[in-house]
């Protein structure tokens, strides 16, 4: 019997997705003993800047045909502070 996947994938014609998450992290120590510091953390993510592709237009009537739909994802950075005591 037939099961209930479908004929055609339709994520399998889209544009791949490329990105790169980076994370820079520094210990600042405020006494010999290493037991009370602040930490610093910088976190990017897609960090190159990539977009990410939409999928592809596949009606023939379209005049864009065979054009992409859009692009989304940007470059996003956050810093942290944390206080250890």
């Amino acid at each position: 019997s037939f099961g209930n996947i479908p004929l055609a994938f339709p994520n399998v014609r889209t544009p791949g997705g490329f990105t790169t998450d980076a994370t820079l992290l520094k210990n600042f120590y405020f006494s010999e003993s290493r037991q009370r510091y602040l930490n610093v953390r910088l976190e990017a993510l897609n960090f190159f800047n990539h977009p990410l592709l939409g999928s592809v237009i596949n009606n023939p009537d379209s005049p864009v045909f065979g054009g992409i739909n859009g692009k989304s994802g940007s470059r996003v950075m956050q810093i942290g502070l944390r206080v250890f005591f």
